[in-house]
């Protein structure tokens, strides 16, 4: 398992590049003959020889780009709802100029042409123009409240990145009921008894998989960049105090989104495992499989379309549905973040956080604007301080006047202010931490 495995051969890894790039002489040299021809008459980016074996991309403005690599076997069958493994190895040149399925994940308005369990699939643009040019690298992390997103998404396409003389990744990872899930019976299937952040054990794996292979797209695996938005956001500065992360990646940027804020907009996401455990129970009842002698593989046994439809989450700031996101598993994620950053025992990387002006406007609907949402939300979010919420964020009755006080309230506390808790607890560090926020 690579968690184990490659992080021992890491431990030597000039001996391993230096192996690396023989078998990638070795095996180009005897496949340029061959596909030399082909590539020109298609004016495919040239053949690229992973661990898992060879690629081919496009090249499209001037960079190339290879899309749909796979990054981890399928989590389907056996495999769901299990740590990531790696990707079966493969001999013949593997065509990669299509972007992979999206995850499995709730209906919305965007439109998803291919969505399969079959999704841990990742993307790499790069202008480089040898595997020796050792350029910077940025890993992209999607948002989408760890239940929507794909990294096919036009608006992460890295094309105008990768031209500005960066190596750009980005992935899909696993969502929702698929990648968050919790149950006592599946805790059981773990050597350390517990369940859960699969989604999160992905973004890992990804970062495991740039350590091994981003040399050959002309990459530095020296200097990897994180950077994600909202929830992508919150995966990185996860990531920042989760030991399975350490020493994958040197550089950080946090895009609206912290480790504390993110119950401001969803109450469900607390990151407690036992609340988590208790709608783990819940969605086993809704599927029926609750009384079954084998409840996870029951739920194994259960498609994709079922699991959807039984989970049934949507946004809202007053959803009161199921809702499954990163949990604090005493492996993954050890402890609650907060008291990681608070007390300074984050990775020492340097950061860039920080959010947008009236981003709360977002999470805003109609329904909402009225006196008694508006005091229905304040209270629901902050308990015995309400009324000093209320008095920070003050509303009249005319519905201009309440979505800008709720505006105001989710700005400030489930963006603004995490940023500025990130920022802050850096002063604990060396590495500096660059605070912004974008009006525009």
């Amino acid at each position: 398992m690579i968690f184990y495995t490659k992080k021992l051969v890491l431990l030597n890894k000039k001996l391993y590049n230096y192996a690396m790039t023989i078998l990638r002489l070795i095996i180009l040299f005897i496949m340029v003959l061959s596909c030399s021809a082909f590539a020109a008459e298609q004016k495919e980016a040239p053949v690229v020889m992973l661990d898992s074996g060879p690629i081919s991309g496009r090249i499209t403005e001037g960079v190339r780009e290879y899309l749909g690599i796979p990054y981890a076997a399928a989590p389907i069958g056996k495999l769901r709802w299990k740590i990531p493994k790696d990707v079966p190895a493969w001999t013949n040149v593997r065509k990669c100029t299509e972007f992979g399925p999206s995850c499995p994940q709730p209906p919305t308005m965007r439109n998803l042409e291919k969505i399969s369990e079959d999704c841990l699939y990742l993307n790499v643009w790069t202008a480089a123009g040898s595997s020796a040019d050792k350029l910077p690298v940025m890993v992209w992390i999607h948002g989408g409240a760890w239940n929507f997103g794909s990294s096919s998404f036009e608006e992460y396409n890295g094309v105008n990145l990768a031209n500005k003389g960066v190596v750009v990744v980005n992935f899909n990872y696993r969502l929702g009921p698929f990648g968050f899930w919790t149950h006592p019976r599946l805790s059981m299937e773990s050597s350390r008894d517990v369940s859960g952040n699969y989604g999160f054990l992905d973004a890992i794996m990804a970062l495991w998989w740039v350590q091994f292979n981003i040399d050959a797209f002309g990459g530095d695996p020296d200097n990897v960049t994180i950077f994600g938005e909202s929830a992508g956001a919150v995966n990185v500065t996860l990531l920042m105090v989760s030991p399975l992360a350490k020493g994958l990646f040197h550089r950080a940027i946090a895009e609206s989104g912290g480790p504390v804020g993110i119950q401001y907009l969803i109450p469900q996401v607390t990151g407690d495992m036992a609340a988590s455990l208790k709608m783990g129970k819940a969605l086993a009842v809704k599927l029926k499989c609750d009384k079954a002698d084998d409840v996870v593989a029951s739920m194994r046994r259960k498609t994709t379309e079922d699991i959807l439809e039984a989970y049934d989450f949507k946004m809202g700031l007053f959803g009161k549905g199921l809702f499954f996101g990163p949990v604090f598993d005493g492996w993954a994620l050890p402890k609650d973040p907060a008291k990681v950053y608070s007390s300074g025992d984050q990775y020492n990387v340097p950061i860039i956080i920080g959010s947008n002006k009236d981003e709360g406007t977002d999470f805003i609907t109609a329904e909402d604007r009225s006196m008694k949402k508006y005091k229905l939300f304040m209270e629901s979010r902050f308990g015995r301080g309400s009324s000093k919420a209320m008095g920070l964020f003050p509303a009249k009755r005319k519905k201009e006047s309440i979505a800008r006080a709720l505006n105001d309230a989710i700005t400030v506390a489930a963006f603004a202010e995490p940023a500025r808790f990130v920022a802050d607890s850096m002063k604990k560090k060396k590495a500096k931490a660059y605070l912004y926020q974008f009006t525009r």
